[in-house]
């Protein structure tokens, strides 16, 4: 999850950084987080997306590598019956069909994965990472901690004639407590003048679990 971490914020090196690369450092115990990045860069994993005067931006390449890529790091992550690609493309299927339990059935198999300690103080922020991951692999336009309406919203998915806003309640509130919280902080602005269907949708995660032990979705109607 630490590396999940690293490549979604967006990465940035100095020019030292990229100027050369220590192999070993491939010996240490911890790796700092340059030297993780210049690995990926040397690898060809990542790729010089810009530059600012705050150091030299980092992107993949293009969708297939950063998919392939996170396909990997999450089968390394977890303990799956079906592969990350398998369950990112039952999300997919879901997600443009819009099959709301179809996607909590993927995110639940990809959750299934985790154990007790996976979890273990960081619960919010690995539900959340998992989640973008897999649809990132899932080759779908996803976005978390997005600021709209009067507040910050956990996710949004844009499918084919779909769009979705998730909120998690990890440990907490319940998921009609969500939904009612993505209608009065008005994250449907976001949405405003698209005519595709727009979904709002809480989710009630449990650690113990680790399921999506309950879920509401509602249609929005711009009411």
């Amino acid at each position: 999850a630490n590396l999940i971490t690293i490549l979604e914020e967006r990465p940035v090196l100095s020019m030292e950084d990229i100027a050369s690369y220590d192999i070993t450092t491939l010996t240490a115990s911890r790796m700092r987080r340059s030297e993780i990045l210049s690995l990926l860069y040397y690898a060809g994993y990542l790729t010089i997306a810009g530059t600012r005067r705050s150091g030299i931006y980092l992107d993949f390449p293009n969708s297939e590598v950063r998919r392939t890529f996170l396909s990997f790091l999450v089968g390394q992550y977890g303990r799956f019956d079906n592969s990350p690609s398998t369950i990112s493309d039952d999300a997919y299927y879901a997600a443009v069909a819009g099959d709301v339990g179809g996607i909590v059935d993927a995110l639940n198999e990809l959750y299934r994965s985790l154990t007790p300690m996976d979890m273990k103080g960081r619960k919010e922020q690995l539900v959340q990472l998992m989640f973008k991951a897999l649809f990132v692999i899932a080759g779908l336009p996803v976005l978390t901690e997005v600021y709209a309406g009067k507040g910050r919203l956990d996710a949004l998915v844009s499918a084919e004639d779909h769009n979705y806003i998730f909120e998690f309640k990890v440990d907490g509130e319940s998921a009609e407590s969500a939904v009612n919280q993505i209608i009065n902080k008005n994250y449907a602005w976001l949405f405003t003048g698209d005519p595709k269907p727009l979904h709002l949708i809480g989710l009630d995660f449990r650690t113990e679990e680790r399921q999506i032990v309950s879920y509401t979705h509602s249609l929005y109607t711009g009411s």
